[in-house]
């Protein structure tokens, strides 16, 4: 069953066996500065969105990929409907085994971050949720070997695995060069951060972002900043 998910300059359609649209992807394209880029590579795409999110803001040409096929067909479509048809291509296969001579100016990705263990039953919602199919080393490593030497890569993340996950870079030899903590509620600790890492050392740039206020859909001035340009109730 298909259903479709409307924002400001495109709409996602979307499958009840595949992720829906959530705050992280959301987030993560609206964070992304790329408006110089040339080539911009979304690795697990899903349908799509970050692909279209950044298509929206910039003139690059963009390289989807995913390993789902119902993903790709929906991500494909969502391309083909949108503005932006002529710079957006899927490509159905896994990172480690994808093959160009570009190199990327920016890559983003929203990883699966639960190790294997009790999957989803669903199999398109666990290869999104779960790391059977794309350890974050080899998601690393594979970042490593794509990005231009000036690139920056954009990864969102759990908070509590924030150690885990700079000894991972520490290990590929990517170097984290921003952090955006991302707090769910005024007064909770952060639950999600977003990782910019590129190949030079530079002093890690810390920053917050606060989603709601004291009640629920009573959303902050700076995440409505953010994502104004992509939700319509913004």
């Amino acid at each position: 069953m298909k259903d479709i998910f409307h924002f400001k300059k495109f709409s996602l359609k979307q499958s009840s066996s595949l992720l829906k649209v959530g705050t992280d992807a959301v987030l993560l394209g609206a964070y992304i500065d790329c408006k110089d880029a040339k080539h911009i590579l979304d690795i697990g795409t899903g349908t799509g969105i970050i692909a279209l999110a950044l298509a929206q803001k910039s003139e690059a040409i963009i390289h989807a990929l995913d390993i789902n096929s119902e993903a790709c067909k929906l991500a494909n479509e969502n391309f083909q409907n949108s503005n932006w048809s002529n710079r957006l291509t899927i490509f159905c296969q896994a990172v480690q085994n994808f093959e160009t001579d570009i190199k990327y100016d920016i890559i983003v990705s929203n990883p699966p971050y639960f190790s294997a263990g009790n999957a989803s039953p669903n199999k398109g919602k666990a290869i999104a949720k779960h790391d059977n199919e794309l350890k974050l080393s080899d998601l690393l490593l594979n970042i490593k070997r794509l990005l231009n030497k000036n690139g920056l890569a954009y990864l969102i993340f759990p908070a509590l695995q924030h150690d885990s996950f700079i000894q991972e870079c520490e290990n590929a030899e990517l170097f984290v060069s921003k952090k955006l903590f991302i707090i769910p509620k005024k007064g909770k600790q952060a639950n999600r951060i977003i990782f910019e890492l590129s190949h030079q050392f530079s002093i890690c740039e810390n920053s917050h972002l606060t989603i709601e206020n004291n009640f629920r859909h009573d959303y902050s001035e700076e995440y409505k900043e953010l994502t104004k340009d992509y939700y319509l109730k913004f």
